[in-house]
């Protein structure tokens, strides 16, 4: 099992591949025993990268993403926000908040190509700040809990299930292409992030 935990500062800026790239892959004799751990607090900005800004891919047993501080990902040549499996179960919690603006492709990509579970989950202490589009692929679920603030003007993409328990703020109409999302909550349309919007060189506190 390999843990990664971040509770300080992480800045990339300018960088020719992905910002931050966790692989999980097996080995030959221990399989089901492959884990992997990523927990961060602290604060991970990323900028100027020519692939992924933040990129998390399984390819063996379970791969668990936490982060109760703040990811800030801008100006990403590919993906901003992607994560892809391969093989057992994956799931990327957020309890803080994940900032994803001015990026040339998609803001937050989720696939996943297993018949194992995959979610990614925006608990209710989570904001997710988006000007991108969102893509959820294979058999991936997508629930927000929290809040989720989209600026993006066309049609986000959801190919298995995206459920909304919480708040989602846009700037119109929220539209969903493909497998309509199930919205048990509000959808509110035209309201300003406000006091989370992120600054350079501001240490935010998640809610």
């Amino acid at each position: 099992i390999m843990d990664f935990t971040s509770s300080g500062n992480i800045k990339i800026n300018t960088n020719m591949q992905e910002g931050i790239y966790n692989l999980n892959i097996r080995t030959a004799d221990r399989y089901d025993s492959t884990a992997f751990v990523f927990q961060n607090s602290g604060i991970i900005d990323i900028e100027n990268t020519e692939n992924e800004g933040f990129k998390s891919v399984n390819y063996s047993g379970e791969l668990t993403i936490q982060n109760d501080g703040v990811i800030h990902l801008q100006k990403i040549k590919r993906e901003a926000l992607e994560t892809v499996n391969y093989s057992d179960s994956l799931f990327f919690t957020n309890n803080g908040l994940i900032y994803l603006h001015d990026n040339d492709s998609e803001g937050l990509y989720n696939s996943n190509n297993s018949l194992d579970k995959m979610q990614f989950t925006n608990t209710t202490c989570g904001t997710i700040d988006v000007d991108g589009r969102i893509k959820n692929y294979g058999s991936s679920t997508l629930l927000n809990q929290g809040l989720l603030v989209s600026h993006y003007d066309d049609s986000h993409i959801n190919k298995h299930e995206f459920v909304n328990d919480g708040i989602v703020e846009s700037d119109g109409p929220f539209q969903v292409q493909f497998n309509n999302w199930t919205n048990n909550s509000e959808n509110v349309e035209h309201i300003a992030l406000g006091e989370n919007t992120f600054r350079e060189n501001e240490i935010l506190t998640p809610i």
